[in-house]
């Protein structure tokens, strides 16, 4: 692009541009001898155009020797597109008068060079006259203002296309920017609110203000290479947005903050989202803790991951014994309080199976029988577990294993099978007897003595079967643990028990 200003003709422009020209006309002087070693090109070029002088900076820009190009029109090192705005600007000359101009020129190896060009015409008294002018690169500052330019798109595309709210601090001059996104994120239209420090300052939840500035400082001071704070603004509705807030700092070489930039996320809702797991995840501690039920919890690698109380008062372990064991170390463990009748086997494939324990603080004791010679296991505070596994398939978990105490449950049953093998032969002899003699009375006759002794017997077997009969109601109360609390004495005799529930 070519660009022209008028009101470059400044007081040193003018007096350098005089320089040369004398220094041009006189080839004598010392001052010819400065042109050749100066870093910008100094050309002359006739009124049509061709090139009559140019110093050995030329040389050095464009890669084209001196001699090959005197007697050329300046416009054959010109870029072709550009060519056309050179040829209208050489119109403008006229005594007197300069022009700059910023055009790409073509050097020898065919790259494009950008040059800030001075032109100034120059008229003889034969009318006849030339221009002479300077040639400055300026390809580095093109490029970095194409950079520039660039990079400036690239942010504004990203704010407008990010859900993010962008901010820009210039800590020179205390400028602020906040972008249309950033605004809209507590409510605000982008005219709503002043771009200023306290715009943001003044709206930082009371609470999360002291450590907000502070990780901000720290940033500034040099103390941490990014900023990354969490904390709550003020919304135009009066509630509170939790924002998620990142800068970064431009430092100068002597490593003075000179900017800082960065953006906004609004996080609200993954921040409800984060307090409701939080306080599902202590409703499933108070719950996993105080479950009358005992739970072990087996990790993806295989190790015991947590254990509730109630698991460790029915075994007697303690928590750093199982805590971080391998699955197999803790069936070894619980193999060693199981008793043989029911002992307990690797969990993977099992579903409601009973455990028999004896719990780990009595250790269960070894007797050796004198005379086979076979070990018993002592009865004493045996505890009956029915253990389910629920397979998982999560991350963290490979398996949870669920132990009931089923110990009470199991010794009624027990009670229950003994007592009906029991009553069903109890029931029988008086069942019997009252056939037997009713069946007499209906066949043969009896004088009054016999058949009053014959009632009596009926009568007291009948009296037997109602007792035996309310055994069987009461012992169908245990077992729905209606009306009262049965206690229950291991190791008793079934009567024993009988009498002491009824």
């Amino acid at each position: 692009m070519i660009t022209h200003d008028a009101n470059i003709n400044d007081t040193l422009t003018t007096q350098v541009n005089n320089r040369l020209l004398n220094a041009l006309s006189e080839s004598e002087t010392p001052f010819r001898a400065i042109i050749e070693q100066l870093d910008e090109v100094v050309f002359t070029i006739s009124a049509n155009g061709i090139i009559s002088f140019l110093n050995q900076a030329w040389q050095v820009h464009t890669g084209y020797e001196i001699e090959e190009t005197l007697g050329q029109p300046l416009q054959n090192f010109i870029h072709t597109d550009d060519v056309e705005q050179y040829l209208q600007f050489l119109q403008y000359f006229s005594n007197g008068v300069s022009t700059n101009f910023e055009i790409r020129f073509v050097d020898k190896k065919q790259n494009i060079v950008w040059f800030d060009v001075s032109l100034n015409a120059v008229r003889k008294d034969d009318d006849s006259g030339y221009s002479f002018g300077r040639l400055v690169n300026i390809s580095n500052r093109i490029k970095v203002t194409e950079e520039l330019q660039t990079s400036q798109e690239r942010f504004r595309l990203a704010a407008t296309a990010s859900n993010d709210g962008i901010w820009d601090w210039n800590l020179l001059t205390n400028e602020v920017y906040f972008s249309p996104r950033w605004k809209e994120m507590l409510g605000y239209s982008d005219s709503e609110l002043v771009n200023c420090y306290e715009t943001w300052s003044e709206r930082i939840h009371p609470e999360d203000f002291k450590e907000t500035i502070t990780a901000l400082n720290a940033c500034l001071e040099g103390n941490s290479e990014l900023y990354e704070n969490v904390h709550r603004l003020k919304n135009k509705n009066g509630g509170w947005s939790w924002i998620l807030d990142r800068g970064i700092v431009l430092r100068d070489e002597s490593g003075r903050a000179l900017r800082m930039a960065g953006s906004h996320a609004d996080i609200t809702q993954l921040k409800q989202i984060e307090e409701t797991l939080i306080e599902r995840q202590q409703e499933l501690n108070t719950i996993f803790n105080t479950s009358p039920d005992g739970i072990v919890t087996v990790s993806r690698n295989g190790v015991i991951n947590s254990i509730n109380p109630k698991f460790l008062m029915m075994t007697g372990f303690t928590f750093n014994e199982l805590i971080s064991v391998s699955e197999e170390e803790f069936t070894k463990k619980m193999v060693s309080i199981s008793a043989p009748e029911l002992p307990y086997l690797d969990a993977e494939n099992q579903h409601n199976i009973l455990v028999k324990i004896l719990p780990n603080s009595y250790k269960i004791e070894k007797i050796e029988q004198k005379n086979s010679g076979i070990p018993v296991s002592s009865s004493l505070n045996m505890r009956i577990l029915k253990l389910t596994v629920c397979h998982q398939a999560n991350e963290s978990l490979s398996k949870v294993l669920y132990f009931q105490d089923v110990t009470i449950e199991s010794e009624v049953d027990r009670m229950k099978s003994e007592f009906l093998s029991s009553a069903a032969h109890e029931l029988r002899t008086p069942m019997s007897s009252v056939y037997g003699f009713t069946e007499l009375l209906m066949t043969r006759k009896f004088d009054k003595a016999t058949t009053q002794e014959i009632l009596k017997n009926i009568h007291q077997q009948s009296e037997s079967l109602i007792r035996m009969l309310n055994d069987l109601l009461d012992l169908a109360k245990i077992e729905a643990r209606m009306d009262k609390v049965f206690p229950i004495q291991f190791g008793a005799t079934i009567a024993e028990q009988k009498r002491g529930i009824l």
